[in-house]
């Protein structure tokens, strides 16, 4: 893969993650379905969200969502067309 290729996969897999995890996945379940944690990043998000402090859990998970968040908003903004 090239390094724009790993960079889009790794952010992919980080938002999974976070998702899965805001619709309930806990512990091994939250890479259901990831065809194995690649990057050190994906790995620390994971055990970040199974941490054993909920302060801990839900500062990650904030952080990762407001990645998420801005990287939609990017998106829809590049799609809007001009006259609006």
């Amino acid at each position: 893969m090239t390094q724009g290729a790993d960079h889009a996969r790794e952010r992919f897999e980080l938002a999974f993650l976070a998702t899965r995890y805001l619709l309930g996945s806990r512990g091994a379940a939250l890479s259901h379905g990831l065809p194995e944690l690649v990057s050190t990043s994906v790995g620390r998000l994971k055990s970040a969200l199974c941490h054993a402090e909920r302060h801990q859990r839900a500062t990650r998970l904030a952080h990762e969502l407001g990645r998420l968040t801005a990287a939609l908003e990017r998106a829809r903004l590049r799609r809007r067309p001009q006259w609006l």
